[in-house]
């Protein structure tokens, strides 16, 4: 059996009182996991229980090996990040600080992270994504608009062309 390198501690945290100077323990519990070997420190709080604490430590324990042993990264997203990421937003794909494509979903991060993507399939090591939430489709549909027209996207500009049947490319 592999062993897991690192330790953790479940824990309630302990402030003093502004008003009276004494020690109060918070109601929520938390865990802390040092991973020796990769240099990592996880912290993570919230918990209604020490049971629920438990638990949670022992899972990132052991998802932290399983990312170790296959040398990969671990993201941890909260429930809330997921809501924020499934709505809808706008991306904005850049190299070198150079803007190369600007796009929308109404469906968070299933477009721009699908593998079809039309033109983010030649993203590279280097390259980022950023992404910007929306309130709505149709505000993510105007922030796109914006964006376009002030960055002037490598990539936009010719599916526009293409599309629009301005400027050299023929039209539809």
């Amino acid at each position: 059996m592999n062993k897991v390198y690192g330790s953790g501690s479940v824990y309630q945290r302990t402030r003093i009182s502004k008003k009276t100077g004494e020690a109060c323990r918070s109601t929520r519990w938390s865990f802390t996991y040092h991973d020796r070997k990769m240099g990592k420190k996880i912290r993570k709080g919230g918990f209604f229980t020490r049971e629920e604490a438990e638990l949670a430590l022992k899972e990132g324990m052991a998802t932290h090996k399983a990312a170790r042993e296959a040398k990969g990264t671990v993201f941890t997203l909260t429930g809330h990040q997921i809501q924020i990421l499934r709505g809808p937003l706008v991306y904005l794909w850049s190299r070198n600080s150079e803007a190369l494509y600007v796009g929308m979903s109404s469906q968070g991060l299933l477009r721009p992270l699908d593998p079809r993507h039309h033109r983010l399939q030649s993203i590279l090591i280097g390259d980022s994504l950023q992404i910007i939430r929306c309130i709505d489709s149709e505000g993510a549909r105007a922030l796109e608009a914006n964006l376009i027209e002030q960055l002037k996207p490598l990539l936009n500009g010719k599916r526009r062309l293409r599309e629009g049947g301005t400027g050299t490319s023929p039209g539809p």
